[in-house]
C-alpha cells in the first residue's frame, strides 16, 4: 500500500500538471510529463497518476509528433490503470485516449463508453473523447461529446471551441455560431478574472473571428507581431482573410515543434488552405502522423 503523505505528494503533482495543461497547452508538455511521471513512482498505486500519465504522454505525443514508441508506452500505461482499479473513469477515458492515438478504434470506442458508465457526469471524460473523436475525423461524434463536457463545467473554455470547430467543419453553422460565443464568454471572463493567459487571449481571438469581423484591429496586430505561437492564431488571421499570414503562422508553429497532424488535418482550416502550394509543401514535408 502507497505511503499516505506521498501519495498525498502525488495527487498535488497531478493537480499541478493539470492546471498547467489548463493555462499552457502544449508548451508545458515536458514539465506536466516530469510531474506525472514523479507523482507515479511516489504512489505506484494511485490510479489517478497513471491514468493522467498515459493521457499526457498521449496528449504530448501528439502535439510533438513523437513516434510510436511514445503512444505505446501511453496505452501500456492506461493499461496498468485499469488493471489497478476496472472501475475508474478516469483510467477508462486514458486508455480510450491513448488507444486511439495509435489508431485502435474500436478499443477507444469501447474504453470511453465504460467511462461514461461508471461516471457520466464527468466532464474531463466527455472532452477526451471529444478531442479523441475529432482527430480520428469523426467530427460528429466530437461535437456531441464536447458540447457535453461543456455542459458539465461550464467555466471551461476548451470543449466549447472544439464543439465550434467540429460544427464548423460539418457545415452546422449555426451550431458553430452558438459554441463560438458560449467560447467567447467563458474565454473573456477567464481573461477578466485571471489575466492574460496566451492560450486563453488566442482562444478569444480565434472565436472572436469566427463570429465575425474582428472590432479590434489590435487584435490581429498581436497574432502578426510575434505573441507565442498557438494553432488558434493561424485559424484567427485565416478568418480576417489572411491567407499567408495564416500559413506564416502554421510555419512558425511548426519551428515550435508542434506536430499535432491528426488534429489539423480535421480542423476546418486544413480544407481551406489545401489547394495552396505553399501550405501543401510545409505539410507534405513533415509525412504521415
Amino acid at each position: 500500500m502507497d505511503d499516505p503523505e506521498r501519495t498525498l505528494e502525488a495527487n498535488l503533482q497531478v493537480l499541478e500538471a493539470r492546471r498547467l495543461g489548463r493555462q499552457a497547452g502544449f508548451r508545458a508538455g515536458e514539465e506536466m510529463l516530469a510531474l506525472v511521471d514523479d507523482a507515479t513512482q511516489k504512489a505506484p498505486g494511485l490510479v489517478s497518476a497513471k491514468a493522467e500519465l498515459a493521457s499526457m504522454l498521449t496528449g504530448w505525443a501528439e502535439h510533438s509528433g513523437l513516434g510510436k514508441d511514445h503512444r505505446s508506452r501511453a496505452l501500456e500505461t492506461a493499461r496498468q490503470a485499469v488493471q489497478l482499479n476496472p472501475a475508474s473513469a478516469q483510467a477508462q477515458r486514458a486508455l480510450g485516449y491513448s488507444a486511439s492515438a495509435l489508431g485502435l478504434q474500436a478499443q477507444a470506442r469501447g474504453a470511453f463508453s465504460r467511462a461514461i458508465q461508471a461516471d457520466p457526469m464527468d466532464a474531463d471524460t466527455f472532452y477526451l473523447a471529444s478531442q479523441a473523436f475529432f482527430c480520428s475525423g469523426d467530427r460528429r461524434t466530437a461535437l456531441v461529446m464536447a458540447e457535453r463536457s461543456a455542459a458539465l463545467r461550464p467555466t471551461d473554455y476548451r470543449p466549447t471551441y472544439l464543439a465550434a470547430r467540429a460544427a464548423q467543419g460539418l457545415g452546422d453553422v449555426r451550431r458553430a455560431h452558438r459554441n463560438a460565443q458560449l467560447c467567447r464568454d467563458v474565454t473573456r471572463q477567464r481573461l477578466t478574472s485571471a489575466g492574460p493567459e496566451p492560450r486563453v487571449v488566442s482562444t478569444h481571438r480565434v472565436v472572436s473571428a469566427m463570429l465575425g469581423p474582428l472590432p479590434d484591429t489590435t487584435l490581429l496586430d498581436a497574432v502578426r507581431e510575434g505573441e507565442p505561437a498557438y494553432f488558434y492564431d493561424a485559424a484567427t488571421l485565416l478568418h480576417a482573410g489572411e491567407v499567408g499570414a495564416a500559413i506564416d503562422k502554421i510555419a512558425e508553429l511548426l519551428d515550435t515543434g508542434w506536430r499535432y497532424m491528426s488534429y489539423l488535418r480535421t480542423d476546418p482550416l486544413h480544407a481551406q488552405l489545401a489547394d495552396h502550394r505553399r501550405y501543401r509543401k510545409l505539410i507534405d514535408r513533415l509525412g504521415p502522423d
